[in-house]
């Protein structure tokens, strides 16, 4: 998994916070090339941050981290120039994100 941030678009409040339980994924960093690219919406209903996802266990993973800390899930969109297969926003993610 590789992440990073867009330039130029304002991240959530709780973005530190949301890095750290990314980086702690314990899906195998093994590629099985689903090629798959999802996003975070930020306060201004801008992608901030791209994820890149390149085996199957690791976005259930994520998927299932990003909703139990509170994020819903969209579909996907294409965004500065880059397609994303899903987007994922902030609802209840201010307070789980920090909680958990």
């Amino acid at each position: 998994m590789l992440t990073r941030l867009v330039d130029d678009v304002e991240p959530l409040s709780v973005d530190s916070a949301l890095l750290r339980h990314l980086q702690a994924s314990s899906a195998p960093a093994v590629q099985s090339g689903i090629g798959m690219s999802i996003g975070i919406e930020g306060p201004t209903h801008r992608v901030y941050r791209v994820i890149d996802i390149d085996n199957l266990i690791e976005a259930i993973e994520v998927f299932e981290m990003l909703q139990v800390l509170g994020f819903t899930i969209d579909g996907g969109r294409e965004e500065n120039g880059r397609v994303l297969q899903r987007v994922f926003r902030a609802t209840s993610a201010e307070l789980s994100v920090t909680s958990t």
